[in-house]
């Protein structure tokens, strides 16, 4: 009878079953007031409006697992992609400017890393500071005007399109299924990624067990400026602009997908399938809202609303999960 009891805890306690319920609940809520919501093409659109926070939620979902936070990723999206324009005004190849635009992101981040496990500063003032100094680099580097990125190549690769039958698929979504299953093999099937667990479920404990916890967090920072990056080049070949400050709206985005997604604030405890899912859902609510011609406003009230909900109903399995399993 425990064993039984226990069983359907876990399956009424699942953050992503939660998630998938309230995604199916929103469809056909959707589908009903517009009736052409199930096409393919809303699938498509709701995938490509959610691209950027469903990446940027991968590398947040890391951090919040070492028991770090980031509040610099909105404002690192624009540095590599003021960096790439400068250099490829300036005649460089696109892939050399895209590796310069990688290095210094990395570097950005290090900068928080170094900050954070050596200074000794807390990892929230850390990438404050650097969102900062983000901010004004970019805005300096393109002198505070966006850049036109011409180049076919570069724009083809992150937002070209892929002959698929009678469809036309996005390659954002070949990307953001490559970031997936790397961000899934790297945090469950790495020694990196049971570290990055292990440190941000008791660092203490993790210290006895051998693990450099420093090391740990610095890597997690350089993880997480990879999945920047690649965010970052979606970005500007779905603008096909680089400007200053672009993506300094996504950072609360994508900390709320990975927090919905089952990520733990606390630490320890991190989802990449939830992260993809709840940025799924707030993707699928925004849409849903701009079809049925919701004002911006309006719309920002009642996604938050639903957002409270869903977090709240979590909760409240996770207690009742943790009350069940001590009785």
């Amino acid at each position: 009878m425990y064993g039984l009891k226990k069983q359907m805890n876990r399956i009424t306690g699942s953050q992503a079953l939660l998630l998938i319920i309230s995604i199916l609940v929103a469809v056909i809520i959707f589908s009903i007031a517009s009736p052409g919501f199930l096409a393919f093409s809303s699938f498509t659109t709701i995938i490509e409006t959610v691209a950027i926070i469903m990446i940027l939620s991968f590398g947040q979902t890391f951090m919040l697992t070492a028991g770090e936070w980031d509040i610099s990723v909105g404002s690192l999206l624009s540095v590599p992609t003021v960096v790439i324009a400068v250099l490829l005004q300036s005649q460089f190849s696109m892939l050399s400017a895209s590796i310069i635009g990688f290095l210094i992101t990395v570097l950005l981040c290090l900068i928080s890393a170094v900050l954070t496990v050596i200074v000794k500063i807390p990892s929230f003032i850390a990438t404050l500071g650097v969102n900062g100094i983000a901010m004004g680099l970019s805005r300096i580097i393109a002198n505070n005007n966006p850049i036109k990125v011409e180049d076919k190549a570069l724009l083809n690769i992150f937002g070209g399109q892929i002959n698929f039958g009678p469809y036309m698929i996005p390659v954002v979504i070949m990307w953001i299924a490559i970031m997936f299953f790397a961000a899934i093999i790297l945090m469950n099937r790495t020694q990196i990624g049971r570290n990055i667990q292990c440190v941000g479920d008791n660092r203490n404990a993790a210290i006895l067990y051998g693990i450099n916890v420093n090391k740990t967090i610095i890597i997690t920072f350089i993880i997480n400026a990879v999945f920047i990056f690649f965010a970052a080049m979606i970005m500007v070949s779905r603008s096909t602009f680089a400007t200053p400050g672009e993506g300094e709206s996504y950072t609360l985005s994508a900390i709320v997908a990975a927090i919905i997604g089952g990520t733990s604030i606390q630490g320890g405890k991190g989802s990449i399938k939830g992260a993809f899912l709840g940025a799924f859902f707030v993707g699928c609510i925004s849409y849903g809202l701009f079809r049925l011609s919701v004002n911006a406003w309006t719309g920002g009230i009642i996604a938050g609303i639903v957002i409270i909900i869903v977090l709240s109903i979590s909760s409240l399995n996770q207690k009742r999960k943790f009350e069940m399993e001590r009785s």
